[in-house]
């Protein structure tokens, strides 16, 4: 794989989606975690060792999509429960098993950013950290064909990109 700094992508059209989501314990993450949504805020918990080693486990609320699309988020709060806490948006191959490929951009519960990737299943993971400490921040996930690109902005006038990295 390869990876090198550019511009901001030009992003899919975004719409705010405020039901439709599925929620998964990948790995056997226990107990086991959930999403709500009110009052324009969606609501996320969960536990697991994460998505650093050959193995993931945490809790994913996903929806399925195809196509080149966009994930925006604006994570106001980690609870910083444990080393390893972090929230954010992710894609993820859903056939890949245990050490799928994926790429997501997180705040973790120490204030940094991270953007990690695991370019084929079963496959170390990559990653990108921005030193904080942030304690609030939007985070930003486009897929274009097979280019992943990772963006923060700590308003939502400060985009930043990342890194990009082909995920093949």
């Amino acid at each position: 794989s390869s990876s090198a700094p550019t511009g901001c992508a030009r992003s899919p059209a975004t719409t705010s989606i405020t039901s439709g989501f599925s929620d998964v314990e990948i790995g056997g993450a226990s107990p086991t975690g959930g999403a709500s949504y009110s009052g324009g805020t969606w609501t996320v918990q969960g536990t697991g060792a994460g998505m650093k080693g050959a193995s993931d486990s945490c809790h994913f609320t996903y929806k399925a999509i195809t196509g080149d699309c966009a994930i925006i988020a604006k994570v106001v709060s980690v609870e910083n429960t444990k080393m390893g806490a972090k929230a954010g948006v992710m894609m993820r191959d859903p056939t890949g098993g245990l050490d799928a490929m994926f790429a997501d951009v997180v705040l973790t519960g120490t204030g940094n950013i991270l953007f990690q990737r695991r370019i084929t299943d079963a496959a170390a993971v990559t990653v990108t950290t921005i030193t904080g400490p942030f304690t609030e921040v939007w985070v930003k996930l486009v897929r274009t064909g097979n280019v992943f690109s990772a963006f923060y902005a700590t308003t939502a006038n400060l985009p930043r990109a990342m890194d990009w990295i082909t995920l093949a």
